[in-house]
């Protein structure tokens, strides 16, 4: 086994990882959010090995050629990041995989572990159990766009609208528009299951989330929901602290359970 922190140039999808380190245990594999990187996870690493894990941090989404070359992962469409998922992964449906992984994800990354699965198909699961940190399964309404986007709807003009979107939204971060609440993206991923026969699914949520609003109405059934502290060492545990913060670290290795 081995520890992987994949470190991908920004001009490209994903890469090669380029860090490993030897260790023992079952694999986990750790799958970071929107304008995330693998280094996102270097406090819950260590946790894990020391609970007996061999953790693997997946990059997915840097910038692709014509992008804006930002220096972070977690920016490109969650169908094109899933796809590479389950190709670097081999996960496919003419070869199921003998060993399902278990899986740590982040908001939109759990979107991607998940669309991963669904395009694999009607076979053994190449995952064993799924635990998002701050879910966004139904989407967000941060800021209210999504009720913005509901009554362009109405008026009959979404479509030109977002058609005007993709053109300058995309090539910053198309996951971003595909995570708001009624994109077509997650029209897709409803219907085509959110939960998977044979997976364990956990979301650990914030009540005080902020990004993903509202935080705690995200999960669907089959899915074991823990309720992070609302603050650690004084401060809110907003979205960008979950997984970082004592309290949700301790509950994903509870939820993963002993190795």
């Amino acid at each position: 086994m081995t520890l992987l922190l994949a470190v991908s140039s920004p001009t490209t999808a994903n890469a090669a990882p380029t860090e490993r380190e030897a260790c023992t245990g079952p694999e986990v594999l750790l799958v970071h959010d929107l304008t995330g990187t693998p280094r996102d996870w270097d406090l819950l690493v260590a946790d894990l090995r020391s609970a007996g894990w061999c953790p693997v941090a997946v990059d997915w989404g840097r910038p692709r050629p014509g992008d804006v070359p930002l220096p972070v992962g977690g920016l490109t469409g969650v169908d094109a990041a899933a796809a590479e998922l389950a190709r670097s992964r081999g996960w496919t449906s003419a070869t199921p995989v003998s060993e399902p992984v278990a899986v740590v994800a982040k908001g939109v990354g759990g979107l991607v572990v998940q669309r991963a699965v669904q395009l694999v198909g009607p076979t053994i699961p190449p995952i064993s159990a799924l635990v998002t940190l701050g879910p966004v399964w139904n989407g967000t309404n941060v800021l209210g766009i999504a009720d913005v986007e509901d009554l362009s709807r109405a008026a009959g003009v979404f479509e030109p609208i977002l058609a005007w979107e993709r053109t300058w939204m995309d090539p910053i971060c198309e996951g971003c528009r595909e995570a708001v609440r009624g994109s077509d993206l997650l029209a897709r991923l409803h219907s085509d299951g959110l939960r998977t026969p044979g997976v364990a699914y956990t979301d650990i949520v914030s009540p005080v989330d902020l990004l993903v609003h509202p935080p705690l109405e995200q999960s669907p059934p089959g899915t074991v929901v823990r309720v992070a502290g609302p603050f650690a060492r004084g401060l809110p545990v907003w979205h960008g602290e979950l997984g970082r913060d004592p309290d949700s670290r301790a509950q994903v290795v509870e939820a993963l359970g002993p190795t």
